[in-house]
């Protein structure tokens, strides 16, 4: 019984391991393709968007610099405006 759950305990500690192999090259990858957004500077100055949030927050809002007729209209859209 013992040799059994060690066998399983070394298989899932192997995926596992490859895993966060795959985590670590789609996060190299990520970066990449962030950094190469002509607006990507300004998504990195907001406090906390780094290169995995950065990029999401990115996808969410589009890079229509039209979209949204102003920052009211942003933040209804993000549900961050006060409600009264």
């Amino acid at each position: 019984m013992v040799a059994a759950f060690a066998a399983i305990t070394r298989s899932l500690v192997a995926v596992i391991a490859a895993i966060s192999v795959q985590i670590d090259r789609l996060a190299a990858q990520l970066t990449a393709a962030f950094d190469e957004h002509p607006d990507a500077l300004i998504y990195r100055s907001q406090p906390g968007l780094d290169a995995v949030l950065g990029p999401r927050v990115l996808g969410e809002f589009g890079d229509d610099p039209g979209r949204y007729a102003d920052a009211r209209a942003r933040r209804n859209f993000a549900g961050t405006s006060p409600i009264t």
